[in-house]
């Protein structure tokens, strides 16, 4: 089996193609982007408003199609899958965690953990075990029977994570996971991620924090579309990475206040 689970080729993102088109005018949102997410690897991917972080966010978990070049997912060319396989694909390979917890305010944490399993019709018996499992991991099995608004907000933020982890995925998405949490429960939400990375799921998370990015394994900066720079950590302690990262986003911000005439 290919250790490669998402390869890009090329591909290219225009919103509004038609209209832009008509105007003479390329609009990209991504533009000529190519890179690999392999089994195991942890990404952080970083860049100002508007560089398209988003939009490669959308296209890889396929709720968005590229506009050209090619977008293999599991070897599986997205652009031929139909919309029926898609869907399949999401709920079978991918797990998603975002900013706001998107919890069901009127269910209890252990149905919304169990949400993914219920609409795979999973057995109940097995879903109660999954559930009980995954809460153990991340210390919310006090809270299963609680509502959202009962909980903290670390605790609906782990409870999120279980939910999205619940199947197994072997792809997690991650946009601005530690966005509304403190410094300890971020920490937290990170150091369970980074255990989750090392039993073989994927990661890419999407962060404006260069100490969230830090703890990757590789870096990734996107510029008005483009991916500008990669870098792996390989060997170098997580500071290291850490000043790696901040002297990239602090040229960019340079660059950008120069070219502004802020500077």
């Amino acid at each position: 089996m290919s250790n490669i689970l998402i390869e890009a080729n090329n591909i290219s993102k225009i919103y509004d193609q038609d209209m832009y088109l008509k105007r003479g005018i390329n609009f990209y949102a991504l533009h000529h982007v190519d890179f690999i997410v392999e089994r195991g690897d942890f990404i952080t991917v970083m860049g100002p408003s508007g560089s398209g972080k988003s939009t490669l966010m959308n296209c890889i978990s396929t709720l968005d199609k590229v506009s050209s070049g090619k977008l293999e997912i599991l070897q599986k060319p997205v652009l031929a899958m139909k919309e029926d396989e898609l869907s399949d694909f999401r709920r079978n390979y991918l797990g998603f965690i975002f900013q706001n917890h998107h919890l069901i305010s009127s269910l209890t944490i252990f149905d919304n953990i169990a949400t993914p399993l219920i609409l795979n019709k999973n057995n109940p018996k097995d879903t109660k075990v999954r559930v009980e499992e995954v809460s153990r991991k991340l210390n919310i099995e006090k809270i299963l029977y609680k509502k959202p608004d009962e909980c903290s907000g670390g605790e609906k933020q782990r409870a999120a994570i279980a939910r999205a982890i619940i199947t197994h995925p072997l792809i997690l998405i991650c946009d601005e996971p530690t966005g509304n949490l403190d410094s300890e429960n971020s920490h937290e939400v990170l150091t369970y991620l980074s255990k989750l990375n090392e039993e073989g799921t994927a990661i890419i998370l999407v962060t404006h924090d260069s100490m969230i990015a830090s703890y990757a394994k590789k870096f990734m900066y996107l510029r008005d579309g483009t991916i500008h720079t990669v870098i792996s950590r390989n060997d170098a302690s997580q500071e290291e990475f850490f000043q790696a990262i901040v002297e990239v986003t602090t040229q960019d911000s340079l660059r950008k206040r120069f070219m502004q005439g802020g500077v």
